[in-house]
């Protein structure tokens, strides 16, 4: 039995194919991509990291597990699929969090603001005298 895996081949414009399902080569390693038409024969390597989970459906309607397809992503000609290693994200100059601790905004945080803006209170007047109108054209109000 060969093991087929999903995969979407995109090209130098960034436009997705279709999904379509491809063999994996005797070593595991490598997806033997052959597109109809002749051209194109390529073979990218894969790892595990190389593949997205994208949902599905869930089993029921309203509940049930989530299903997931796996899809790995290749460029056109290609040595080997998209990585998806998790960046690394670079912290901040020293410099820049101390200019950070001096701000305003560092120390007013986690103080409450009770102060009502301006324009609450013309809304909460109309909503008001809207409420008041409403009962009396129900006869609620006499």
């Amino acid at each position: 039995m060969v093991e087929k895996v999903n995969v979407a081949v995109f090209g130098a414009d960034l436009q997705l194919s279709p999904v379509k399902q491809y063999e994996v080569d005797e070593s595991g390693s490598k997806i033997r991509i052959n597109p109809k038409g002749g051209k194109g024969h390529f073979m990218p390597a894969f790892t595990n990291t190389s593949y997205l989970d994208f949902p599905t459906f869930k089993k029921y309607l309203f509940f049930g597990k989530r299903s997931y397809r796996r899809i790995y992503l290749v460029r056109k000609m290609a040595s080997a699929c998209v990585d998806f290693v998790t960046p690394l994200v670079p912290l901040p100059d020293i410099k820049q969090v101390m200019d950070a601790a001096d701000s305003k905004i560092i120390q007013n945080f986690g103080k409450e603001n009770t102060d009502t803006p301006w324009y609450v209170w013309p809304i909460l007047i109309f909503s008001l005298l809207s409420f008041l109108l409403i009962l009396v054209t129900s006869g609620v109000l006499r």
